[in-house]
């Protein structure tokens, strides 16, 4: 009888150890799984600083926000488009950190907790001479979605505003310039 309940007690601390081990394992792995790609539904947009236009460039530096429950992760360019008050899109040509006035930055993942930002700039030469249109909505499309964030422009007229110029002397004022999202905003310029 004495030998089974040392048998027995062996085989439960047995169990008990492999038990320990096959959730130690599963715990450890769950926590080193990265966190899912963010989508549109968790993110809003917002507007950060606007572009000093000292160097002849306007623009704004825009923010995606992480309103899940949960930390999520960004990668690349947005997808932008720019839109005047009467709800017509503006004729840019985009391209992605090919400004003088920008950092050529590659992309780089950034994972965003709960409540954190992540940014991108938006920029372009101003229109002179010529006629501006200012716009005045932005749609953006976060990497690898096809939902968009609808927002203001800027934050207030004038002030960094994103103009179309019509009859400008050169195509560059009807260009606009996109940085890749990042986590640290002072990495946007060189």
């Amino acid at each position: 009888m004495r030998i089974r309940l040392t048998r027995q007690r062996a085989l439960v601390i047995a169990v008990s150890i492999s038990t320990f081990i096959a959730l130690s394992i599963s715990a450890s792995s769950a926590s080193s799984t990265p966190p899912p790609m963010c989508s549109a539904e968790n993110l809003s947009l917002g507007i950060g600083q606007r572009v000093s236009p000292m160097t002849q460039e306007h623009g704004n530096i825009y923010t995606l926000t992480n309103r899940g429950k949960s930390a999520c992760f960004l990668f690349g360019y947005p997808g932008v488009s720019f839109y005047d008050k009467s709800g017509h899109v503006m004729l840019f040509k985009y391209t992605r950190s090919n400004s003088i006035y920008m950092g050529h930055m590659s992309p780089k993942t950034v994972v965003l907790l709960s409540g954190s930002r992540a940014f991108f700039l938006v920029a372009g030469s101003v229109c002179d001479p010529g006629t501006p249109i200012e716009a005045h909505t932005i749609r953006v499309y976060p990497p690898n979605t096809r939902k968009q964030l609808i927002g203001r422009a800027t934050a207030s007229p004038g002030v960094g505003s994103i103009y179309y110029c019509i009859g400008a002397p050169t195509n560059r004022e009807q260009v606009l310039d996109i940085s890749p999202i990042t986590k640290d905003i002072r990495h946007i310029y060189p």
